[in-house]
């Protein structure tokens, strides 16, 4: 049984909500550079892809995820799109009010872009300030440091290269090669800044200054059965979340 929002008759799904799928998920994603080999739509397909498979994990429904986040870091390239982060805020606000409007009890939102924890860490208080009342219930989950384990633990397992910051290295391909392999480009792919850089610099210089190709690690060994675990792996530690939320 789907649970895409978006592809469910307003009816369907109000019978949803009546029959007890209470729970929303708000996945928020980025249009921004991935190397010369990724899709800018990186992050909001994995958004997609991961929500989906969260959102049958605890019984909800997915909204159609954000398609742009906070990627001030990125715009140095091409095809970056970024949100100022009180207007992320404003629209992941506008949101939730609507799905309580439609008859949800809770919320639940999180993130497949690093550049968002931050923003939502921050805006969590408002958001529950606003909007939560007796019966409504806002769950942010915003863990940057756990969901990058989750990617770097599928690399240990399948013995490549890690960083402590993964972006458009083989992780975020193999999550690409398992759901759109036609927008991967694989003889593009090499390796780029393989050091550990302190996530405060990458913000206020731009990932251009520590990595120029945009790539932080290395994609080579990306597999779709990578991905399948990286995207597995993600689903557990964003339920482990929200188990220590309840």
């Amino acid at each position: 049984m789907s649970v895409r929002m978006w592809e469910l008759t307003t009816t369907e799904v109000g019978e949803r909500i009546a029959a007890g799928c209470t729970t929303a998920v708000v996945v928020v994603g980025s249009t921004e550079q991935h190397g010369p080999h990724l899709p800018t739509f990186t992050d909001t397909y994995q958004a997609y892809a991961v929500g989906e498979l969260f959102a049958h994990r605890i019984g909800a429904l997915l909204a159609a995820p954000i398609p742009v986040g906070c990627a001030d870091h990125h715009l140095s390239f091409p095809g970056t799109i970024s949100l100022p982060e009180a207007v992320l805020i404003d629209v992941v606000e506008a949101y939730a009010a609507s799905l309580f409007q439609s008859g949800f009890t809770r919320i639940v939102v999180c993130s497949t872009h690093g550049g968002n924890y931050g923003p939502l860490a921050r805006g969590a208080d408002r958001l529950r300030e606003r909007l939560e009342t007796p019966g409504r219930r806002v769950v942010v989950l915003s863990d940057l440091a756990a969901y990058a384990r989750a990617y770097i633990a599928a690399l240990r397992n399948a013995a490549l290269p890690m960083v402590k910051l993964p972006h458009a290295e083989a992780s975020e391909t193999s999550v690409i090669l398992a759901i759109r392999p036609d927008l991967v480009k694989m003889e593009l792919a090499e390796p780029g800044f393989m050091g550990d850089v302190p996530r405060d610099r990458l913000i206020e210089e731009g990932l251009a200054a520590v990595a120029p190709t945009g790539v932080l690690g290395d994609p080579r060994g990306a597999t779709a059965a990578l991905g399948r675990d990286c995207m597995a792996n993600v689903v557990d530690v964003l339920e482990a979340m929200l188990r220590e939320a309840q």
